[in-house]
C-alpha cells in the first residue's frame, strides 16, 4: 500500500509540479491574476524564503549599529561654548542654558573593527543583492508564463547563467535605491521653502519612476541577452508605455500593505503574535508576484511576440528562453 506523502510547505529541494490542466488562464487581466495567484500561492511561500535573504544583511547592520558599544555625546552645537564659559564663570543664566544644551544621548562607537564588520556585511549585501533578485525573478517569470517551477534548480540556474550581469545590475540597482532613499530623507528634513519642497516632490517622482523600472529590469535580464545599458533604457521605456499596468501593481501593493496594517492594528494588541509575524512569510513574494504579473505581458507584447517567428532575431534555448539579439531586442 502506497504511503501518503507528507505535506511540505517550505521544502526548497522539492521539484515543482508539471503544468496543470487549463494552466493557460487567458489574457493577463485582474480576474486571471487572482486565479493564478491562488494556484501559485504555496510556491510563493517557498519563494518568499529566497526574498527574505535580501533583507538579512541590512537587518544585521542595523542591529549591530544600534546595539553595539555606545559613547555619550550631545546634540546641541552650543554645548562646547557653554562648557568653556562654565569653566570661567558661573551665572544664574548660564546654568539653565548649560543644562538644556548639555543633554546627552548615546552615539554608536565607531571602532575600527566595528567599521570593518559593517563594511564587510555591506559588501556582501551589494554582491548578493542582484543574484537573489535574478534567481527569484526567474521563478516568478515561470509562474507568470504558466511553466513548471523547480524552486531549487531554477533559482541557481538563473544565477549561474547571469552571474556577471546579475552582480553588476545588483550593484547599480542597490546604489540607485540607496541614493534615492537618502535624498528622500534629506529633503524631507528640509521642507518648508519652495525650493526644498520642489526637490522633495521631485525625488518622490524619481523614486516612483525607478520603482516601475525595477518591475522590468530583472525580468529582461533573465529573458534576453542584453547589455546593462539597454536593460536600463528599455526599463525606462516600459515604465512609461506600461504606466497603466504599473499603477495597477502599485495600487495592489498599497492595498495589500494597508490590509495587513489594519489586521495587525486590530489583532496585534490582543497578544496574537502570529498576526504580526505572518505577513513576513507572504507579503514580499506577493508584492514581487504583482510586479512580475504586471510587467511581463508588456515585455511579451513588445519584445517577444514581434520576433517569435523570425529566426533571424530570436533563438530558443533548452529551457525555452527567448535570447534576443541585443540590437534587435532593444526598444528604439
Amino acid at each position: 500500500m502506497e504511503k501518503k506523502k507528507k505535506f511540505q510547505l517550505f521544502n526548497l529541494y522539492r521539484d515543482g509540479k508539471g503544468v496543470e490542466k487549463d494552466e493557460a488562464l487567458g489574457p493577463p487581466n485582474l480576474s486571471n491574476f487572482f486565479k493564478l495567484y491562488g494556484r501559485k500561492f504555496t510556491r510563493l511561500l517557498s519563494l518568499n524564503l529566497y526574498l527574505l535573504l535580501i533583507f538579512i544583511p541590512p537587518i544585521i547592520m542595523f542591529y549591530l549599529f544600534f546595539t553595539g558599544e555606545k559613547t555619550p555625546s550631545v546634540l546641541s552645537p552650543l554645548y562646547p561654548a557653554l562648557w568653556g564659559a562654565s569653566q570661567v564663570i558661573q551665572t544664574p543664566v548660564l546654568a539653565p542654558l548649560f543644562g538644556v544644551n548639555g543633554i546627552q544621548f548615546q552615539l554608536p562607537f565607531l571602532s575600527v573593527w566595528f567599521i570593518i564588520g559593517i563594511a564587510a556585511i555591506g559588501i556582501l549585501w551589494l554582491c548578493v543583492f542582484g543574484w537573489l533578485n535574478v534567481g527569484s525573478t526567474y521563478i516568478l517569470r515561470s509562474m507568470v508564463r504558466g511553466e513548471p517551477v523547480f524552486m531549487w534548480s531554477d533559482f541557481f540556474y538563473a544565477i549561474r547563467r547571469n552571474l556577471k550581469q546579475g552582480l553588476l545590475l545588483g550593484i547599480i540597482d542597490l546604489s540607485i535605491l540607496a541614493l534615492l532613499i537618502f535624498d528622500l530623507v534629506y529633503f524631507y528634513n528640509l521642507i518648508g521653502t519652495f525650493a526644498m519642497d520642489v526637490m522633495f516632490y521631485l525625488i518622490i517622482a524619481l523614486l516612483l519612476l525607478y520603482t516601475f523600472m525595477r518591475f522590468y529590469l530583472y525580468l529582461m535580464l533573465v529573458t534576453f541577452d542584453l547589455p546593462i545599458r539597454k536593460l536600463i533604457k528599455n526599463a525606462f521605456i516600459f515604465a512609461v508605455v506600461g504606466i497603466k499596468r504599473n499603477f495597477m501593481a502599485l495600487f495592489g501593493a498599497v492595498v495589500l500593505l494597508i490590509l495587513n496594517y489594519i489586521v495587525i492594528s486590530l489583532l496585534g494588541p490582543l497578544g496574537l503574535v502570529v498576526v504580526v509575524i505572518l505577513p513576513i512569510f507572504y507579503v514580499p513574494a506577493s508584492l514581487a508576484f504583482m510586479a512580475a504579473y504586471a510587467a511581463y505581458p508588456k515585455i511579451d507584447e513588445l519584445m517577444i511576440k514581434p520576433y517569435k517567428n523570425d529566426e533571424e532575431h530570436t533563438d530558443d534555448d533548452d529551457d525555452g528562453d527567448m535570447l534576443a539579439d541585443p540590437d534587435a531586442a532593444a526598444l528604439l
